[in-house]
């Protein structure tokens, strides 16, 4: 588990290095990730009680949700991770979260975790559609992938399918609300980033559409499905990395989760 943290810490050396010197690679959102990945990877691989739990018959997944899910990791994003199991929770999955999450909370990073059952994944999809877009990001990253791979069918047949036109209603509610709390990031002095119209959360709410509506798991399959034309996807591409490298810097700068585009930070990121 030591070998595992140190090199979670020195790959965030890296990152932050490059983000001191104004460096901002086009994919460092996706680089994070990985080193987050390969840390829960390595963890799950030697720990003593994630292998009694699979010698014991109780297999598992660690599922990235949210925007871990998505590779979207910036500098103090959110670790939104999802230790799943089949039929039962057994009492030691406390005990394994604590010796795997225990060491990412010492280095400070912001973690939000749910030890949960494929059947509680669904039942909370269909009642939260909140829950439901964290778990329609969800990524396999370690463990059993069959136990993940039942999820996300179950998910897609007796959620999605049921409730996609619900779901759209809820999404135009939410761009109306975040209307009225955040406005439109193109027309403010000090945008949201992430929440502002114009913001991440409308690219968001591109993907979720289409998986629900059109089956689609993957941003360059809006390309090759025909939604978006080729001159149409990298020209949102361009834009995503502009706001994630702007992001970026605004972690750096503000040393906190930040997507408040303050007067403070903008000469500097500017300069950037």
């Amino acid at each position: 588990m030591l070998r595992a943290i140190e090199e979670l810490r020195a790959a965030r050396a890296d990152l932050l290095q490059n983000l001191a010197t104004g460096k901002c690679d086009r994919g460092l959102p996706e680089q994070h990730a990985e080193a987050v990945d390969q840390y829960f990877r390595r963890s799950l691989q030697e720990s003593r009680v994630g292998r009694e739990l699979f010698k014991a018959h109780h297999p598992l997944a660690f599922v990235a949700v949210g925007g871990y899910g998505r590779r979207e990791l910036c500098l103090h994003s959110d670790i939104d991770i999802v230790i799943l199991f089949g039929r039962k929770i057994p009492r030691s999955a406390k005990e394994l979260s604590d010796e795997i999450l225990l060491p990412l909370w010492d280095l400070g990073l912001d973690l939000g975790y749910a030890i949960r059952t494929t059947a509680d994944c669904i039942a909370l999809a269909g009642e939260d559609f909140q829950v439901m877009t964290s778990l329609l990001d969800a990524r396999f990253v370690g463990g059993d992938s069959p136990i993940f791979l039942t999820m996300t069918g179950k998910l897609q047949d007796k959620v999605l399918a049921k409730r996609a036109g619900a779901f759209s209603r809820w999404l135009e509610d939410q761009q109306r609300l975040r209307e009225t709390v955040y406005g439109d990031a193109s027309y403010l002095l000090e945008p949201n980033l992430k929440e502002g119209l114009g913001g991440l959360r409308d690219y968001h709410n591109i993907l979720w559409l289409a998986r629900a509506f059109y089956g689609l798991h993957s941003p360059k399959d809006l390309e090759y499905d025909g939604r978006l034309s080729h001159g149409e996807f990298l020209e949102l591409m361009d834009h995503l990395d502009l706001i994630w490298c702007v992001r970026n810097h605004l972690h750096y700068l503000s040393n906190r989760k930040n997507d408040r585009l303050a007067f403070e930070y903008q000469e500097k990121l500017a300069a950037r």
